[in-house]
């Protein structure tokens, strides 16, 4: 199948899109409060904004 590997590549970067535009704000906002209800200070790490795109 000489097309194959397209489309599981297709598939990855459509999963890792959808991982850093939907999944890794919902975590790190969930994040956030939990370490406030805890009273904890909280500090994400550095992101570069280019990698989301």
């Amino acid at each position: 199948m000489p097309g194959g590997e397209d489309v599981i590549t297709g598939r990855r970067l459509l999963m890792a899109y959808l991982a850093l535009t939907h999944y890794l704000p919902q975590l790190l906002v969930q994040l956030d409060q939990l370490s406030a209800a805890a009273g904890l200070t909280l500090h994400t790490p550095f992101a570069d904004w280019r990698r989301g795109q």
